[in-house]
């Protein structure tokens, strides 16, 4: 049995911190288009200059190549058998349906789990304020927020919600599924 895991949640929510520590715990892969994005900034010379915060003409078509990485190499490692942590904002209810299929699709054994992780809005702007880029507020506020959608139970097999206080109980919950 494989877990497909996606993690729904704000930048800067510590979706990326939860997901190296299950990693750590419970040997699973995470599957995130960080590395890439940076990978692209550094190694192509046209994307150099390009500001990761801001939907711009530059980083709106990367969007789309770092989206097909996730989703090619989370199916490739469950079609291994392997349990996957997807680590992407996921905020709208049809963008996590669409992943859900597109990567399982054709592949038996898998559980499908949302992890929300919840952080208040004043934590949450508090750590945007602190990234090194300058515009992490405006995008939160322009592109992020107006299109959030909570996660319900009908989208998954198991729905877990991380308060940031309550990890030991999320990863009993995830061993379980194990």
């Amino acid at each position: 049995m494989s877990l497909f895991i996606v993690l729904v949640g704000f930048n800067a929510s510590g979706k990326t911190t939860l997901a190296k520590k299950l990693e750590a715990d419970l040997g699973l892969n995470i599957v995130s288009g960080d590395p890439l994005r940076l990978l692209i900034k550094q190694e192509i010379l046209y994307f150099h200059d390009f500001d990761i915060s801001i939907p711009t003409q530059k980083g709106i078509p990367t969007r789309e190549v770092i989206h097909q990485y996730r989703k090619g190499m989370s199916k490739v490692l469950l079609s291994a058998k392997q349990s996957v942590i997807y680590d992407s904002n996921a905020l709208k209810k049809a963008d996590r349906l669409a992943i859900f299929q597109d990567v399982t699709n054709g592949i038996d054994g898998v559980t499908k789990v949302i992890i929300h992780v919840d952080l208040p809005e004043q934590e949450l702007i508090k750590r945007l304020q602190a990234r090194p880029e300058e515009n992490w507020v405006e995008h939160y506020e322009l592109y992020k927020k107006p299109t959030y959608e909570q996660p319900t139970p009908d989208e998954c097999d198991k729905l877990l919600v991380y308060n940031q206080d309550n990890y030991d109980e999320i990863r009993l919950a995830l061993k379980g599924l194990l």
